[in-house]
Formats: C-alpha cells, sequence, structure tokens
C-alpha cells in the first residue's frame, strides 16, 4: 500500500472513531511527565528594568533531545500578568 493511501485510510478510520464516540490511538509513544515551572521574582539584572509582577522560572532540559541523560541547558522563560485578560498575547492566553 503507498504511503499517501495508509495515510487517507487512517485519517478516515481515526475521523469516524471520532464521529462516533469512541476514544482515538495516538501512535507517538508516552514521554515524560510534563515539567510544572516554578513561577517566581525575577533576578535583577544590571542595566535593565524590570516591569511590576513580571515573574520568571527556569527549566533544565538536556541539550539533545535524544541523549536524556546527556549536557543540558537551562531555558528561561518569564510571563506578566495582565489586569485585562482580552487583551493578552502569546501563547499563555488560558489564565495563569
Amino acid at each position: 500500500m503507498q504511503n499517501w493511501t495508509r495515510k487517507a485510510l487512517l485519517l478516515t478510520v481515526s475521523a469516524a472513531a471520532a464521529a462516533a464516540g469512541a476514544p482515538v490511538a495516538h501512535s507517538r509513544p508516552a514521554g515524560p511527565a510534563t515539567p510544572r515551572l516554578s513561577w517566581g521574582p525575577c533576578d535583577p539584572v544590571p542595566g535593565t528594568v524590570v516591569p511590576a509582577g513580571q515573574q520568571c522560572a527556569t527549566l533544565r532540559v538536556p541539550l539533545d533531545h535524544r541523549v536524556p541523560g546527556g549536557p543540558t541547558v537551562d531555558v528561561a522563560f518569564t510571563r506578566l500578568p495582565t489586569d485585562r485578560p482580552e487583551a493578552r498575547r502569546g501563547w499563555g492566553t488560558a489564565g495563569w
């Protein structure tokens, strides 16, 4: 069976199962649990102004996802809560 034919068949079966309310199995294996970020005050950076209420978090991740036990790198995140939820921008629009 050609690759595009398999994809079309899988899509059709998945759509039929979803329409029938049946759970659809995903082909992606379960990976590690999604880590929760620990939000807190941001460390001051000389020469910059941190907006009031800005929160920071750091997540240590593998440098190469294919080698989970190998070298790591810290990824920094910031967020700035809003008092106007309708004006939110970016990926964090689900609320905090």
